[in-house]
């Protein structure tokens, strides 16, 4: 169990399939964590950016009951629900996986943390394909500045374990290449997950003589000149496809880093490419597996497409051009992303007639939502829902729902531009919803009291009027707020968390 999410069951060798695991959770879960007591503390193993599960929160620590409320693993019911839910979306496991499971069996070698480091002598068999696999652990400007040949960037700075776990062959000899101090933390991290590594200092290739490769960082405004033009190079975007999907720079070619080695044959080597993702860390490794597989005409986006946007360059290729305005022209028309407003009345009605069609959040402070939530809602924190990409994707539209519409609103604003899923924003909050509801309760009770139908009292005297007949609510301009805090003679809801 970890904070707002649980593992994953897909991490052993295939002995056990993972719905048999996904299941084994579902009762680990209800039969033993959920009694252990809402104020029960829990410290999870893994946090945000582990691949151990999807979706996991950076919080340190959380509980029992906060759990039971947020996690959304945890709020199906049906053992099917559960696993099909645990079966979605999980990441792809690294290669390395299985094998980690398969050493911690039988036991890792015991380690000599304050060995010497193993190094090896530049020489020319480096560059052999067959022979070794070379890992540059420097900076992407300083790779593509000059690096070993067919030697691959997986900079130290980021994450370092997963990519070599990802990219790296398990049985390869691997070479780590980079400065002193780089090579002793590589050497140590890459040890706890498994892999032994030869070391190489970059600046005793340097003065060897020995040949070195190079490749290009494109900075956004000029490979925004170069898409203009005929001879632009292919661009491909090497993030996953749900990434992709969220935010496109333009007539892109999606191929997922690590699947891009088998499917760099749908590409021409002698073409100019280009490769990019969210900060370029990626295809800077990128540009090494293309040049292995024999590209030579390669280059990477600086910045990737963080810095895309940071330069005000557009999105999804749906760039405006901008046309004369002088007289007798019109000015060329613009198309702008808004989010969708739904009325209370309308979600009401969705949630009776098409259930399952749509995806309801709730980003109220997590206490406010247990007091009180629309049925179907899941409560998500907002910054789980503006930077997970998970959300981006998905069958019907996405609803948001707050106090009063107005955060809501705002966070839908920032997703819309992202994708283009349909994205909604409950109209005035929780409170029109519980507002709406409670009108209609006390409608249907004046209509069985008066000998008529629900529908025949709201014709007949009009809300305006029902609302001077209903003990408990005021007559009040259009706009609907939250129940008054005096206490009605009809039974009051609990709080909608206001």
């Amino acid at each position: 169990l970890f904070v707002g999410s649980v593992g994953r069951p897909d991490l052993l060798e295939g002995n056990i399939s993972a719905a048999a695991l996904a299941s084994m959770m579902y009762d680990s879960w209800n039969n033993k964590l959920a009694k252990a007591g809402d104020q029960a503390v829990i410290f999870p193993a893994h946090g945000a950016g582990s691949l151990c599960g999807a979706h996991l929160s950076d919080l340190p620590s959380s509980t029992i009951g906060a759990e039971k409320a947020s996690n959304s693993y945890l709020q199906y019911s049906s053992r099917s629900e559960f696993v099909t839910a645990l079966l979605q979306g999980l990441p792809e496991a690294p290669q390395y996986f299985q094998h980690n499971a398969a050493l911690n069996r039988r036991g890792p070698n015991v380690v000599d943390w304050g060995a010497a480091l193993e190094r090896i002598a530049p020489e020319k068999a480096l560059t052999d394909l067959d022979k070794y696999y070379v890992v540059d652990l420097r900076d992407q400007r300083e790779y593509a500045a000059g690096h070993i040949p067919n030697s691959v960037n997986i900079a130290l700075r980021g994450r370092l374990e997963t990519w070599v776990g990802t990219m790296v062959p398990w049985q390869s000899r691997t070479i780590i290449c980079g400065t002193e101090n780089e090579l002793k933390e590589a050497v140590k991290r890459l040890r706890r997950v498994g892999y032994q590594v030869t070391c190489i200092d970059m600046q005793a290739w340097e003065q060897s003589g020995l040949p070195q490769a190079t490749s290009s960082l494109i900075e956004p405004k000029e490979l925004h000149d170069l898409m203009k033009k005929k001879d632009a190079p292919v661009i491909v975007d090497v993030r996953l496809p749900e990434e992709w999907m969220g935010v496109r720079i333009g007539t892109v070619l999606n191929l997922p880093l690590n699947h891009l080695a088998e499917l760099s044959v749908k590409l021409d080597p002698s073409m100019p490419t280009l490769a990019v993702c969210n900060s370029a860390y990626r295809s800077s490794l990128a540009v090494g597996i293309l040049q292995r597989r024999g590209f030579k005409k390669v280059s990477s986006l600086a910045g990737g497409t963080q810095a895309w946007i940071d330069a005000g360059l557009p999105v999804y290729g749906n760039e405006t051009k901008s046309g004369a305005t002088g007289a007798g022209l019109k000015p060329a028309r613009r198309h702008i992303r808004l989010p969708d407003r739904i009325s209370a009345d309308a979600l009401m009605r969705l949630m009776q007639d098409l259930p399952g069609t749509f995806d309801l959040v709730d980003i109220r402070p997590a206490e406010h939502f247990n007091d009180y939530h629309l049925p179907g809602s899941q409560s998500i924190d907002i910054g789980e829902l503006l930077n997970n990409p998970a959300y981006l994707t998905g069958v019907g539209p996405l609803i948001i729902a707050d106090r009063d519409g107005s955060l809501a609103m705002a966070v839908a604003g920032i997703l819309v531009q992202k994708t283009d899923r349909p994205i909604k924003v409950l109209y005035g909050g929780i409170e029109a919803y519980w507002a709406e509801s409670e009108l209609n309760s006390a409608v249907h009770e004046v209509a069985i009291t008066q000998g008529g139908s629900p529908t025949e009292a709201a014709i007949g005297g009009g809300r305006q009027n029902l609302r001077k007949q209903i003990p408990g609510i005021e007559e009040k301009p259009e706009k609907k707020t939250a129940p008054p805090s005096t206490a009605p003679e009809t039974p009051k809801k609990k709080s909608a968390g206001c």
